[in-house]
């Protein structure tokens, strides 16, 4: 029995895929593992999460954090997805750090919410 032997073809070069070949193969740098700034989208945007509120409430008064965190809990769904939030295992993008910041006006903080951890990331 006779063994056949395949050719394999990068996919973007002539496989009829019609895919176009990456960037680093474009550039005959395979070893380089990102292309640069230059080469990225100008569709891309900065946005900054925030993860994890252990001292979110520090300055509230004690009359209003139940109906604070009830109204958080509302927002996100459930207490179990609050405390994800909370504990920073589900990160908060700028639109909900906007809400909750808002929230807190309402109730006669005016003082900006900080959060445990902030991190610059790329939206797509």
């Amino acid at each position: 029995m006779a063994v056949r032997k395949y050719r394999v073809k990068h996919p973007g070069h002539g496989s009829g895929t019609g895919r176009q070949p990456s960037v680093r193969f474009s550039l005959g740098r395979p070893d380089l593992a990102f292309p640069p700034l230059r080469l990225l989208p100008s569709c891309l945007d900065r946005r900054r999460l925030a993860w994890g509120f252990s001292h979110l409430f520090d300055d509230v008064k004690h009359s209003d954090y139940r109906p604070l965190r009830c109204e958080m809990e509302a927002y996100f769904g459930s207490r179990f997805v609050y405390y994800r939030y909370h504990r920073g295992f589900n990160k908060l993008c700028e639109e909900e750090q906007q809400w909750i910041d808002g929230l807190f006006r309402r109730y006669g903080y005016t003082a900006p919410r900080v959060y445990d951890n902030y991190r610059t990331s790329w939206k797509y």
